[in-house]
């Protein structure tokens, strides 16, 4: 394997990391303040440009989607780290 190959996995797999901390985060926090958990706004994008919508605080999108959703994301990404993990451990390099 090349260095710049190496070297892009490191990065995916630090990027990865980065991205499933945040989400630990949120849903540690939905867990602790679901009471008071709201969504204000989401941005998306649907084959084009990202677009935001306001969401009305008193009819909010309950926090068990969205820590269903967090949850499902986060068990994909860490998947992709494993992958990457041990990829990395073949050539005796450690993250």
């Amino acid at each position: 394997m090349k260095f710049e190959e190496i070297e892009k996995k490191v990065s995916n797999y630090r990027w990865l990391k980065e991205i499933a901390e945040s989400y630990r985060k949120m849903i540690v926090l939905i867990n602790r303040e679901e009471d008071y958990f709201s969504i204000h706004s989401m941005e998306y994008s649907a084959r084009g440009d990202v677009e935001k919508l306001n969401i009305n605080c008193h009819r909010s999108i309950p926090p068990k989607y969205i820590r269903a959703g967090l949850s499902e994301a986060l068990k994909g990404i860490e998947q992709e780290m494993e992958q990457i993990s041990k990829e990395l451990k073949e050539i005796n390099i450690e993250v």
